[in-house]
């Protein structure tokens, strides 16, 4: 992916990425995307790799939206943690419209106990694709 590099500081990590500036495939940017998850700078850290990967999504949604909205549609269709959960909250967090009816069938598939969510907290993750709905 031909581009530049880019400096960002997340809780006093510098973290260095490179601009992308070719068109991903849906496939390339899933890929990406699940990189990006793996080598957060700070990966014991949940909220800091979401931070991260919400800094570089942000970027990819701006420049084209089809392939990172693919990747997510990709990561909700998972059914487990943690893609899925941070797939809904970029979706709301970019309001990416696409993904709602992703988002309703996640929920119905929520309460129907059709996820690899724990079980004990289906109320809890129904909450969460809600407000995630809510926002977008």
């Amino acid at each position: 992916m031909p581009g530049g590099e880019i400096q960002h500081t997340i809780q006093g990590t510098n973290v260095v990425a490179t601009a992308i500036e070719d068109p991903m495939t849906a496939i390339e940017m899933l890929e990406w995307l699940e990189e990006m998850w793996i080598n957060s700078p700070a990966p014991d850290s949940s909220e800091a790799s979401y931070r991260h990967l919400q800094f570089h999504v942000e970027r990819m949604v701006n420049s084209q939206r089809e392939p990172p909205v693919s990747a997510l549609r990709n990561w909700l269709s998972l059914r487990s943690e943690p893609n899925t959960m941070v797939a809904a909250d970029l979706a709301a967090y970019f309001h990416l419209s696409e993904l709602r009816p992703d988002l309703f069938k996640l929920l119905d598939d929520i309460e129907g106990g059709r996820t690899k969510f724990v079980p004990g907290l289906k109320s809890h993750y129904e909450n969460l694709i809600v407000e995630c709905l809510s926002r977008i």
